[in-house]
């Protein structure tokens, strides 16, 4: 379900603004590779049967579209749109906080895990 959520920010992220689109759509790629990053971990785990390694964060990203919306701010553009065009902005934003929570909540419950022999994919 996760990923399909994340695929969907990913579409969603075509419907901004013009002038917030420049500066949040580097923030939102380093988002997209920090989550690809966590789910290529979380999908390790399970192949190599070991749940007590360290999974990559996306702490950093989050901060930076979090500066990122804070110099939209900044420079009065949020005034600019229309009050729907904001709205878009904001639930943008607030979904990526969403599933990276998510993402963090899945590592916790991961390192929870002891799996004492995975049998591959075909049991799923």
């Amino acid at each position: 379900m996760l990923v399909s959520c994340i695929s969907q920010l990913i579409s969603r992220r075509n419907l901004l603004p013009e002038i917030t689109e420049q500066i949040l759509r580097p923030q939102f790629e380093h988002l997209e590779i920090a989550f690809k990053q966590m789910l290529d971990a979380f999908a390790e785990c399970f192949l190599e049967g070991d749940c007590s390694r360290e999974f990559p964060t996306v702490n950093g990203a989050l901060t930076e579209m979090d500066h990122a919306v804070q110099q939209i701010r900044d420079r009065s553009l949020s005034g600019k749109l229309p009050p729907e065009a904001a709205l878009c902005v904001l639930d943008l934003v607030d979904r990526f906080h969403a599933a990276a929570d998510a993402l963090g909540q899945c590592g916790e419950m991961l390192h929870a895990l002891r799996i004492e022999r995975y049998w591959g994919d075909y049991w799923l």
